[in-house]
């Protein structure tokens, strides 16, 4: 008759173990859901914080000159951050667009004009000879030259588009964390 109590005392402490195991477990997979969640951002956090402790003694004149406007000094701080990034950003790829679609159709309309190489260019060490063949199939038949490396060009190709995109998507995550920066700088003093 003692071993009952026991054997129920037992089933009892178990069946909580089991159930703080469970609660236990839901806790951390919905911590682990929330992280998540909020990964995409914490390094755009991480940022916009360091931008705004570095531009804060600028940000402190600004507002000293503006008559203490917190939000005023922090919007434009960040207006100006995102100018200063994104004007020549803008630039950049309206140039490279441009030149891009110059190329293409002087290409397409056979306008292209490669000139011939200079007899120098053979005595350069090591890539002279072959790069003299190569510019000199460039200035006589570019089509036919560009159709011998259609596999290596269209690599180098899909390498500059990646490029590009991922210094698109590096100029937006910067934008971002411009725009932190300057939530961040509005509250500092209260922080």
């Amino acid at each position: 008759m003692g071993d009952a109590p026991a054997s129920f005392e037992e089933k009892r402490i178990q069946r909580g173990a089991i159930e703080s195991a469970i609660r236990i477990a839901l806790i951390f997979l919905l911590v682990l859901w929330c992280f998540n969640i909020v990964r995409p951002f914490l390094l755009l956090t991480l940022w916009g914080a360091i931008l705004a402790v570095a531009v804060y003694p600028l940000f402190e004149k600004l507002q000293a000159a503006l008559g203490g406007r917190e939000k005023l000094s922090a919007t434009l701080m960040t207006v100006i951050a995102l100018a200063m990034l994104v004007t020549p950003t803008v630039m950049l790829s309206e140039s490279a667009i441009e030149n891009s679609q110059n190329l293409a159709t002087a290409m397409r309309e056979g306008t292209l004009h490669i000139p011939p190489p200079s007899a120098g260019v053979k005595d350069w060490p090591l890539i002279g000879d072959e790069l003299f063949n190569l510019w000199s199939q460039a200035s006589t038949n570019l089509s036919a030259l560009l159709g011998n490396y259609t596999e290596q060009l269209t690599g180098v190709a899909k390498w500059v588009l990646g490029a590009a995109a991922g210094a698109g998507a590096t100029v937006l995550k910067f934008i971002v964390s411009i725009i932190i920066a300057g939530v961040f700088l509005v509250y500092a003093r209260s922080g």
